[in-house]
């Protein structure tokens, strides 16, 4: 069986989704969609239709209808399992009703379980059941519940101990004559204390995409420099050779006489870690306002390039969003960056180009007024790139995987981007 796209339609043919598992252009896969409501019966349940072409092997989905695009000479037997296969996961990433707004809110995870069925490039079908293919996209792990145990018992233990030190100071105040509204100030206190630099939680994840752009050298084996990693989970590709990557870290097809896609950017390797401990985090954010009287602050915050890092790290494009009021006219005073303050998004912006060995640390301090608290300053959101990964990987030689082994010319661009990255 060779797919060449799963989509999901309206009745009326309009396409909500649509994936592409061999190379095809927007136009051609537009025309195959546009032609199948065409030839379709409106009281049929379930079946298949055939253009000179393609063939179209589909099934309704309460108000909505999955389709599969085949060639003709795909086995019909493998192609319906493969259908029930989709069907059972279009409810499973859709809860609920299963409508036009529920396919396109949930259009990545939709993809991704269609990733996990079809091998992209080639449009073969994977051998795995719809448990297997949540295994893969949960990539649970027992390191990650450890991480997750452990976060949740340090967040009860903050929390008994916002409440024992709030008390103390309610029974200190009384004995002193006091009255008691300084308790909730000293939960306040101790909750501002949390935010100057604990890690709630961290979580990296990652992908190596290999893209052959000449077809002599699809054939390929990539051999991997990686680094002790603790923590860090890792999944290939299904048609990847996995005992040859656990023993040896290489990448390469399980049938070597198959090349890799051309043209195609195909993910050979997944990895993900969830952690709490912060001496991993690459960048530390500090924020520490002081009330000067009444509503008046002065807020410091800075940044800190992880010690694990230093010389090993380059970072670009700090980008801190602090909220303030609007009718705010705060005095800003950065060490190193620019920062602004902006009325029509109600904050300040702290922008760093780049954090290295040379400018491991710095800071931006303002004052203003309008603050009712210092939980107003948050939650304040960051984001940064980098030309590395944080998991300790590197290709130093492609070879083919012909007989003679010998290299293959390659590139390998490494990158490092911010999903979210929030203090709260």
């Amino acid at each position: 069986m060779v797919c060449l796209s799963v989509a999901i339609l309206t009745k009326q043919g309009k396409i909500l989704l649509a994936r592409q598992f061999v190379e095809m252009t927007r136009m051609k896969v537009e025309n195959h969609l546009a032609t199948f409501p065409k030839l379709i019966g409106t009281e049929r349940q379930h079946n298949t239709v055939e253009t000179a072409e393609v063939r179209y092997v589909y099934q309704p989905i309460e108000s909505l209808i999955l389709v599969l695009v085949t060639n003709k000479h795909s086995n019909i037997v493998e192609d319906l399992e493969t259908l029930r296969l989709f069907a059972k996961m279009v409810p499973e990433h859709c809860p609920g009703e299963v409508d036009e707004a529920a396919v396109c809110k949930n259009a990545f995870e939709l993809l991704f379980a269609f990733d996990e069925i079809i091998a992209c490039g080639c449009g073969y079908r994977e051998n795995v059941s719809m448990r297997e293919v949540q295994v893969a996209l949960e990539m649970e792990s027992h390191e990650e519940k450890l991480a997750k145990m452990i976060r949740q018992s340090k967040e009860r233990e903050a929390q008994q101990e916002m409440v024992r030190k709030a008390k103390q100071i309610s029974r200190e105040n009384r004995s002193k004559g006091i009255g008691g509204s300084g308790g909730i100030g000293s939960m306040r206190d101790f909750a501002d204390d949390l935010r100057s630099g604990a890690a709630q939680s961290f979580e990296v994840k990652g992908d190596l995409q290999l893209l052959v752009t000449d077809a002599a050298h699809g054939k390929a084996l990539v051999p991997l420099a990686l680094g002790a990693n603790p923590g860090y989970q890792f999944k290939t590709h299904p048609n990847i050779n996995k005992p040859a990557f656990q023993t040896d870290s290489i990448l390469g097809l399980r049938d070597p006489t198959r090349p890799f896609p051309l043209g195609s950017a195909v993910g050979v390797l997944k990895w993900r870690m969830v952690s709490t401990d912060e001496s991993i985090v690459p960048l530390m954010i500090n924020c520490w306002p002081t009330q000067t009287g009444g509503n008046a602050w002065e807020v410091n915050v800075e940044y800190e390039l992880g010690a694990a890092y230093v010389g090993k790290l380059e970072l670009r494009n700090l980008t801190v969003t602090i909220p303030a009021p609007v009718e705010a006219v705060p005095q800003i005073s950065p060490s190193n960056g620019t920062a602004s303050f902006s009325k029509r998004d109600a904050a300040i912006t702290w922008h760093v180009p780049i954090i290295d060995a040379t400018s491991t640390s710095g800071t931006v301090e303002f004052a203003l007024s309008g603050l009712s608290s210092a939980d107003a300053l948050f939650p304040i959101n960051c984001s940064f790139t980098g030309v590395a990964t944080l998991c300790e990987l590197g290709i130093t030689e492609v070879r083919s995987a012909e007989a003679g082994g010998g290299p293959l010319p390659f590139k390998y661009e490494p990158s490092l981007s911010v999903e979210s990255y929030v203090i709260s």
